[in-house]
């Protein structure tokens, strides 16, 4: 085998790229699941239209499709599969397709991974009807589409669209522990089925949710959102 002529074209194992995120799951990742490698517990969704950071264009940018992420250690941008005493990746030579292609010394081979297709919640669950329905009724009345029109209309001083905001954040809520109940979802998971919680990304509409001892909920302009 030849060996590189320079190092910096070696990882040298820095951990960089491990620590500053984690990756994007693609349709050929999809057998890291058959094989569990991955899990459900694992991964995340990111949905159609909200609001991230684009490492592209190195910008906030809202999302034209889902995606589907490895989780990140709580509190930090660490990918969940990073070992950090052996300043290694956990599943390296099984890693996801984003992680082969990344090297930080030839970001042009990086970039060839973005049109590739990405990994879908319809491509995990195409055998489970029941959470394709779930899934289906929850975009229908949680897409952050719906939801940046009724902000919108709040802020012309439309309280009915205010209401039904509270509204739905209030279903998005309770439909968590419910579904993971009824269909035995653990809790890891349930992310994954629904994306992250609306009451921690409704920041990204300028807005902050505040719930009281009763569990009612009410909306404030967020004073602290930089973006």
């Amino acid at each position: 085998m030849i060996e590189p002529d320079n190092k910096e074209h070696v990882c040298e194992r820095c951990g960089e790229c491990c620590v500053n995120g984690s990756p994007t799951l693609h349709l050929s990742d999809f057998k890291l699941f058959e094989e569990k490698i991955v899990t459900l517990n694992n991964v995340y969704t990111l949905r159609k239209g909200e609001l991230v950071y684009d490492n592209v264009g190195e910008e906030l940018d809202y999302l034209k499709d889902e995606m589907i992420k490895a989780k990140e250690l709580p509190g930090s941008k660490t990918c969940i599969f990073y070992d950090s005493d052996d300043r290694g990746c956990s599943i390296y030579s099984t890693r996801p397709l984003q992680c082969v292609k990344f090297e930080c010394w030839n970001p042009k081979k990086f970039f060839s991974s973005i049109n590739e297709e990405k990994l879908s919640r319809e491509d995990l669950f195409h055998q489970s009807p029941t959470l394709k329905k779930i899934i289906t009724t929850y975009e229908e009345k949680c897409s952050y589409e719906k939801l940046g029109e009724l902000f919108e209309e709040t802020q012309k001083g439309n309280r009915d669209a205010a209401d039904e905001i509270l509204e739905i954040l209030q279903y998005d809520t309770a439909i968590r522990p419910f579904i993971g109940e009824k269909l035995t979802i653990p809790g890891k998971s349930i992310d994954l089925v629904l994306g992250r919680p609306l009451v921690s990304t409704i920041k990204m509409f300028g807005y902050k949710v505040v719930g009281d001892e009763e569990g009612n909920y009410s909306l404030m302009l967020d004073k602290d959102d930089e973006s």
